[in-house]
């Protein structure tokens, strides 16, 4: 009989081994720290553009969802990540006033998954600078 048991037991601890279970009772994580999270947050929706000066646009779009909470934003121009927002907005700065940006963004969560991208947007920096006044000019009367 404590044959039985004995083979019983190692045989269950052999099956929670194969299975990925924490035969300890512990947290359910597998060595490594991973939570089992594999699935990734919804895509950030309505994204906008918005020119405020002629160096800055703001952007803007609908918050993402995900089960376990969204961690942050990453924004793109083009294939370039060039910053992150944990809030649903975000100011690209340092901009030329006759260029064209094009943006996406995509959410992720704490395990690392990161959502498809947005819609994408493109936007110019406003020209709102006066021309530089001129110099050199001379009245004649005749």
């Amino acid at each position: 009989m404590c044959k039985t048991i004995v083979l019983l037991g190692v045989f269950v601890l052999a099956l929670a081994l194969l299975i990925g279970c924490d035969a300890g009772g512990g947290s359910g994580t597998t060595d490594g720290g991973d939570t089992g999270d594999r699935t990734a947050p919804t895509a950030p929706s309505n994204l906008t553009a918005t020119p405020v000066s002629s160096t800055q646009i703001d952007l803007a779009w609908g918050a993402s969802w995900d089960e376990n909470g969204v961690t942050g934003y990453k924004v793109f121009h083009g294939s370039v990540e060039i910053g992150q927002s944990t809030t649903n907005s975000y100011s690209h700065t340092g901009l030329n006033v006759n260029t064209t940006y094009i943006y996406k963004v995509s959410a992720y969560d704490a395990a690392g998954n990161d959502s498809i991208a947005s819609n994408t947007v493109s936007a110019k920096p406003k020209d709102i600078d006066p021309p530089t006044k001129p110099t050199g000019l001379k009245a004649e009367i005749s």
